[in-house]
């Protein structure tokens, strides 16, 4: 099976939200609005941080380098982005543990919940924004994006597509299959440009109680576009 054809991805892609950005995707499509800039998250997780310092609490690994926005190593703690991946199995595992979708807000509104669960005062350190989401209850989405433009594509570490693409088709095999599943859990795209939503499916997750973070149980249901 050719990957490309005509200048498109010729497998789909995925990617986990949260009912809380379902509403700015349908109107604005995706990659249409940067939610990290407009909820003030860089500035919120940076006021966590410094009082923390202050306070001498230990900070989690992941947000000590959240804060720095870098992508090497092998890790991406770049954010703000719109991240896919040819595994629906990562999108949907990755649904188990960021309960605001972004992984930048939830890691920075679980470590704001912990502080606030020790008794310390958290009005001042987050944007409003962030206050409000942190009392919702949101359900985890998956989007289906197929026949993807390839120019609108990059490595998640900014390398170049066709680096990423070339490592698929030595190493991935057939897309479709389940060896395909398993090895493109770590060759991701990040998309640059802004997307239609006529490209999107959009599908409600919901986990069974029985299932696990590495191997979830889980339905999927299809939600109408807007």
């Amino acid at each position: 099976m050719e990957l490309v054809k005509n200048g498109e991805l010729q497998f789909p892609v995925y990617h986990q939200t949260s009912s809380i950005f379902l509403s700015s995707i349908q109107e604005n499509g995706f990659c249409g609005i940067n939610v990290i800039e407009k909820y003030g998250v860089f500035d919120s997780l940076n006021k966590i941080i410094s009082y923390a310092k202050e306070h001498n609490i230990d900070i989690p690994f992941d947000l000590s380098y959240m804060v720095k926005q870098e992508a090497k190593n092998g890790f991406n703690f770049r954010h703000g982005g719109g991240y896919v991946t040819p595994s629906k199995t990562s999108a949907i595992r990755y649904a188990t543990s960021n309960k605001f979708g972004s992984e930048l807000i939830s890691h920075t509104l679980g470590f704001a919940d912990t502080l606030k669960n020790m008794g310390h005062n958290i009005d001042l350190l987050l944007s409003l924004e962030l206050l409000d989401i942190m009392k919702l209850q949101p359900f985890p989405i998956l989007l289906k994006i197929t026949h993807l433009p390839v120019n609108v594509l990059q490595g998640e570490n900014k390398e170049h597509v066709d680096k990423v693409l070339s490592h698929i088709r030595e190493f991935a095999g057939e897309p479709g299959s389940n060896l395909f599943e398993v090895l493109t859990q770590q060759l991701n795209f990040e998309i640059i440009k802004k997307l239609s939503i006529d490209k999107i499916e959009i599908y409600k997750i919901i986990f069974s109680k029985t299932g696990s973070q590495i191997f979830p149980e889980y339905e999927l249901i299809e939600l109408k576009r807007a």
